[in-house]
């Protein structure tokens, strides 16, 4: 079974080839849901496809997205725990980000 993915950029370029110099294609809006076909020999670039287009995405916008396997109904909270863990992570990132932008002003104001 193929490995789908889902887009997390809000808009994402298909490119006809794996390079940024590619021409575009077509693009794939957030959430959009892609199969997998391959991988270029670097693993950057995903060639995909779905209903409407098939070419090379960054894999950096791509999300694996898990099957079900059932487990859901076992563990009822499983969801709720990934969708957490997605927002904390993102929020984490953006945390470390200002966080360090602040050590850089506080640095050159201080010891300029």
């Amino acid at each position: 079974m193929p490995e789908k993915y889902r887009v997390t950029a809000t808009t994402l370029n298909v490119r006809q080839g794996p390079s940024i110099t590619e021409k575009i294609i077509g693009i794939l809006q957030k959430s959009d849901a892609v199969e997998l076909i391959s991988k270029s020999g670097d693993g950057y670039w995903f060639k995909v496809k779905n209903d409407s287009i098939e070419g090379w995405a960054s894999h950096k916008y791509l999300e694996l997205v898990v099957p079900d396997s059932g487990i859901a109904e076992v563990f009822s909270w499983m969801p709720i725990a990934l969708e957490l863990v997605r927002k904390v992570s993102s929020r984490f990132k953006s945390f470390k980000k200002n966080t360090y932008h602040s050590y850089l002003h506080h640095r050159n104001t201080c010891f300029g």
